[in-house]
């Protein structure tokens, strides 16, 4: 079997129809005066991987050319007998009329993915061909030119669980303690040893701070050990990379949270806008980035007030890498519902930009899928 399919800037609506209905070959009809060969050739990639398309061919075309992407499509069908699907599910509109156009005149079928009833089907007589098969994460980030950071995090265990979220739980409730104790073990935390001596009581901004709950708190859930006065060990070296990074104990606990909800979860992705230089920052990284039927999240986690810069990043990464389809969510510890700064604060310019936020505390509260659901909403 034989499908056409458009490119477009949403990666679900060109990925979900090609997995579900499994052609042994595939024609993407791409316009380079609005996509970039290094997109494309994701997209292929990701494809290919799956090992049940045999082949992907691209075909360029002028997406503003009636007649050019006609004689593409004629060009395509006339070559092959077998069964020709041409889905409509993406793509740019004028592509997508002239792909309806040519299912008129010639014996191909119009499909359609309906992800959210979850079916691909004839657009003529509306039968159900196939159940739509979802993408998965890894996916995803094939197809994006994303991949998990190696070294810069250590996804913890999921036995780390529980002591994760209430070590969070710990921190959260008492943030300058923990800009405190952060502080003092940044500065004293040596790289060649597994311990370190802490003192109860910590200056931290002329102002001393008593951190013995919260050291007491890493020892009963299993981060560190007391092996003399005030001598700690840490438990191992993903336990003292923990202990040393200020914002990662959010994204842990989110990554934890919204593990329960979401199909695939991961922990630290970087978008590699560039695959010829060979090198991966930091500066597109994604907190946390999850997937549910073949619905991608980018979550950012701050541990801190929310300023504008952060809401535009967010939302601008999950615009260039997912389209309409995907989604952004802000995670903080900050109360940005009671501590905002009026109509033109940052909740006015979230719901603006259409990027759903997550106060850390509601997901105790509230249940992980009422939470995630009312920030998406507010991200539609």
């Amino acid at each position: 079997m034989i499908q056409i399919d458009f490119f477009g800037a949403d990666v679900t609506s060109m990925l979900v129809p090609i997995h579900s209905t499994k052609p042994d070959k595939v024609y993407f009809l791409v316009d380079p005066a609005y996509h970039t060969m290094h997109d494309v050739k994701l997209i292929q990639s990701a494809i290919m991987e799956w090992k049940i398309v045999k082949e992907v061919e691209l075909v360029k075309v002028d997406s503003g050319d009636i007649e050019d992407i006609n004689r593409r499509l004629d060009e395509i069908v006339g070559k092959h007998e077998e069964k020709i699907y041409i889905d409509l599910t993406g793509g740019h509109e004028l592509m997508i009329a002239c792909g309806y156009s040519v299912c008129k005149k010639a014996d191909v079928v119009p499909i359609y993915a309906d992800i959210r009833k979850g079916v691909v089907y004839d657009v003529n007589s509306k039968n159900v061909l196939c159940k739509v098969d979802h993408i998965g994460l890894s996916d995803y980030l094939n197809a994006v030119g994303a991949k998990q950071l190696n070294g810069s995090h250590s996804t913890p265990k999921d036995d780390l669980k529980d002591s994760v979220l209430n070590m969070g739980r710990v921190i959260f409730a008492d943030l300058n303690r923990w800009h405190a104790l952060h502080s003092y073990l940044t500065a004293n935390v040596k790289p060649d040893l597994d311990t370190v001596r802490i003192p109860k009581n910590i200056m931290y901004h002329s102002k001393r701070y008593d951190v013995s709950k919260l050291i007491d708190a890493f020892c009963e859930n299993g981060f560190a050990v007391l092996v003399g006065k005030n001598l700690y060990r840490f438990a191992d070296a993903a336990s003292k990379e923990y202990m040393i990074t200020f914002g990662i104990w959010l994204e842990m606990f989110v990554y934890f949270k919204v593990k329960e909800y979401y199909d695939e979860t991961c922990l630290g992705a970087i978008i590699d806008w560039n695959e010829s230089d060979y090198i991966d920052t930091e500066d597109n990284e994604i907190d946390v980035m999850a997937i549910k039927d073949s619905v991608p999240v980018f979550i950012s986690c701050k541990m801190k007030k929310i300023v504008a810069s952060e809401v535009y990043e967010v939302g601008f990464l999950a615009d260039r890498l997912g389209g309409s389809s995907a989604k952004a969510i802000m995670a903080t510890t900050f109360p940005v519902r009671t501590e905002g700064d009026g109509v033109k604060g940052i909740y006015q310019r979230l719901k603006k930009m259409r990027v759903g936020f997550v106060e850390v505390t509601d997901l105790d509260r509230k249940g992980v899928e009422s939470v995630m659901d009312a920030a998406l909403k507010l991200a539609e």
